[in-house]
């Protein structure tokens, strides 16, 4: 299970996406653009929040019945993704 220490919606329009931190230092990067969600974590402990778009882990991926959705809320992202990642109680 991946435990997330801090987290933020860093954009709250169309692509919906999030930057956070593991509980080991590893940067963390959701998006929810076209229908399709992703989350990826940087592959070691960082501070580049670039790490874990350009050579992170993809950990979590969900495809919605509309290719032009991009719109998701922080409370769906917990629940979709809640047998893999532990988010802080201030998430949702």
């Amino acid at each position: 299970m991946i435990v997330v220490s801090k987290i933020e919606k860093t954009c709250r329009m169309c692509p919906s996406q999030w930057e956070g931190v593991t509980e080991d230092g590893r940067q963390l990067y959701a998006r929810y653009r076209y229908g399709h969600l992703y989350v990826n974590i940087s592959k070691t402990p960082t501070e580049d929040t670039i790490a874990p778009i350009s050579d992170g882990i993809t950990v979590f991926t969900y495809d919605s019945d509309d290719e032009w959705d991009g719109v998701m809320s922080s409370e769906e992202v917990a629940t979709l993704t809640s047998d893999v990642i532990t988010y802080p109680e201030d998430f949702v």
